[in-house]
């Protein structure tokens, strides 16, 4: 998830300038105790096996479902 939120910011261009916060690597590398190299064999160990990539993905999406589910319930924000 981290990942793609990194790869996300990168493309990301704020025209305001505000609340903008720059997220690069080495936050990610920082947050989970590894360095550039672990993070690269990890990486390919799971582009190598795409179904248990998939089956991280899929149990993230449902963690990140009943977040959204429990803001929605608490809030009358409606999150897409």
């Amino acid at each position: 998830m981290d990942v793609n939120i990194i790869n996300s910011s990168r493309a990301f261009r704020n025209i305001s300038k505000v609340n903008y916060y720059n997220i690069n690597d080495s936050l990610l590398f920082k947050k989970h105790k590894i360095d550039s190299l672990i993070f690269s064999q990890s990486n390919f160990y799971y582009s190598s096996k795409p179904k248990l990539y998939l089956n991280i993905y899929s149990k993230l999406e449902k963690k990140l479902k009943k977040i959204k589910d429990s803001i929605s319930a608490t809030s009358d924000v409606k999150i897409e």
